[in-house]
């Protein structure tokens, strides 16, 4: 029996879905380690051609030798995701709080938007594709986007309005 060896280095990265080139950062990160730093791009191209180029996705790269490497590509952030869903640039500045008390906005806090619950719901299949995050029951993934939506500022509302056809 073989033991496995210990990859030379692990790097996390952000990077934009299906469009990615050489530059000079990445090739910085990877050209220490002697990756080709064109076949990486190729290859996460490759992995990320079926998601919308504008989404950002978290890779974990692990490097196992000379020019030889790993890409695992995970969901996007739960931030990212709502953010996207809610239609709005950021969330608030001050945790847990909505950027309006009453009505009044409140100082270091902006105006937050709104999600649906059946929108969670959504979201949660999405991340259950997350081969790191099968493990993990609808209901529990459920609650981590509750969780992230009120700390963000979002107010969860129960359904959704009536669509007309």
């Amino acid at each position: 029996m073989t033991m496995k060896k210990k990859p030379l280095a692990t790097m996390r990265l952000v990077l934009l879905a299906g469009n990615l080139t050489p530059s000079p950062l990445l090739g910085q990160a990877l050209g220490q380690y002697g990756i080709n730093i064109m076949h990486f791009c190729k290859q996460f191209n490759s992995l990320t051609k079926n998601l919308q180029p504008h989404i950002c996705v978290r890779v974990t790269l692990v490097i196992e030798g000379s020019a030889q490497f790993d890409v695992l590509v995970k969901t996007p952030s739960n931030t990212f995701l709502l953010i996207t869903c809610a239609s709005i640039s950021k969330g608030s500045s001050v945790p847990g709080k909505t950027g309006t008390h009453k009505g009044v906005p409140q100082s270091g806090a902006e105006s937050s938007g709104f999600v649906y619950t059946n929108e969670l719901f959504h979201l949660a299949q999405l991340k259950a594709c997350d081969r790191f995050l099968h493990h993990l029951g609808p209901l529990r993934l459920c609650k981590s986007f509750l969780g992230s939506a009120k700390s963000m500022g979002l107010t969860v509302l129960s359904s959704s309005p009536a669509v007309a056809v």
